[in-house]
């Protein structure tokens, strides 16, 4: 798929002897990206990225991110969704964002940062002015 140029989806439904059962898409993607050595990963969902106190976060380092599952209002999905986001960039992936689908062009505005959304990486601000 990734030669011909495509872009691989990968549904949180599969099938087991007639069940429906939900794969928890968010770590499968999780550790496919660094299998293939992407230098990214989306993760979407139904909200439009991390929010704490009522705000929407754009971004997080290693700290940011440890500070914020220890967050109360980290919460249901979105718990899944920072854990598997921080196993991807431990495991290689240079960046993994969480937003949501907001129908046709949803993902290139948000690979071109013109989307909602919180985008994580493991290099903190401190690191990268001294990097």
């Amino acid at each position: 798929m990734l030669a011909e140029g495509a872009v691989p989806v990968i549904a949180s439904i599969g099938d087991y002897e007639g069940r429906l059962l939900n794969l928890n898409a968010d770590d499968l993607a999780a550790a496919l990206a660094p299998a293939l050595h992407s230098p990214a990963l989306l993760l979407l969902s139904d909200a439009d990225g991390l929010r704490l106190d009522g705000a929407l976060v754009p971004a997080l380092d290693r700290d940011g991110l440890a500070a914020a599952l220890a967050h109360p209002d980290v919460q249901g999905g979105m718990r899944p969704k920072l854990l598997a986001a921080r196993a991807a960039l431990e495991a290689g992936v240079g960046r993994v964002t969480i937003a949501a689908w907001q129908g046709p062009g949803t993902l290139a505005r948000i690979l071109a940062g013109t989307a909602a959304g919180t985008t994580l990486t493991l290099t903190s601000t401190k690191e990268a002015a001294h990097g």
